[in-house]
C-alpha cells in the first residue's frame, strides 16, 4: 500500500499555522488549508479526509467526496481512493490487506474504546485476508 507522510515544509499558512497545515478544525484560513490539500492531491490523487472526533466510529467509503465523515477511521475497498488521517499527539494507524485499506486516528479515547479492533473486524467483514499495519 503506498503511503505519504507530510511535514511542516512548504508552508502556505500564516503563523501560528505556518506549516503544511491540512486541518480545517484548528482556526487556519480554510482557503489556505484547501490550497495545501490541493497540493497534496497533486502528489497522491484525490484524498478523503474525515472530521476526527476522538471517538471509535468509522466510515466505509467507495469514493472521495468533499464531505468529511465524522469518525476516527476511514475504510475502503476501492482501489485508488486515498485516505487521510491527521495527528499531533495521537497515533496514525494505517492498515492494509490485498482488498481493504484503512486509516485510523487512534487517540486515548479511541484506544480505550477499541477503535483499532473495530476497524480490523470491519475489514474482515469486508473480505480482507491478512491485515498488515
Amino acid at each position: 500500500m503506498p503511503s505519504i507522510f507530510t511535514d511542516r515544509r512548504e508552508a502556505l499558512s500564516d503563523a501560528p499555522y505556518d506549516s503544511f497545515n491540512l486541518a480545517l478544525h484548528v482556526g487556519d484560513d480554510p482557503k489556505v488549508v484547501g490550497k495545501n490539500r490541493q497540493t497534496l492531491s497533486l502528489q497522491s490523487g484525490p484524498v478523503q479526509f474525515m472530521n476526527q472526533v476522538h471517538g471509535n466510529s468509522f466510515a466505509v467509503i467507495d469514493s472521495v467526496t468533499s464531505v468529511e465523515p465524522t469518525c476516527d477511521a476511514l475504510i475502503t475497498t476501492t482501489p485508488g481512493v486515498a485516505l487521510a488521517v491527521l495527528v499531533a499527539d495521537c497515533i496514525p494507524l494505517l492498515l492494509s490487506s490485498k482488498t481493504v485499506v484503512a486509516a485510523v486516528h487512534v487517540g486515548r479515547k479511541g484506544l480505550d474504546n477499541f477503535i483499532a479492533l473495530k476497524v480490523i473486524e470491519e475489514m474482515r467483514r469486508l473480505g480482507s485476508g491478512a491485515i498488515h499495519a
